[in-house]
């Protein structure tokens, strides 16, 4: 039985994807679903980025 190969995770996209969800909705409003939805990456993914505030200082200094 062979395993499927995991999908590769581009941090750049996953964080340009993110400033867009936050500039649009702002940090407050963004939910984790729609993040999730929008970088393209599944929750245990998300876990390796700590928390949304982290992700949020992460995209902003991703995006300046």
């Amino acid at each position: 039985m062979s395993r499927e190969p995991s999908k590769q995770f581009d941090l750049e996209v996953a964080l340009s994807q993110a400033t867009k969800v936050f500039w649009a909705r702002g940090y407050g409003a963004a939910s984790l679903s729609e993040l999730l939805s929008q970088m393209g990456i599944k929750k245990s993914l998300y876990d390796t980025l700590s928390n949304m505030r982290s992700l949020f200082l992460k995209a902003l200094d991703h995006d300046a």
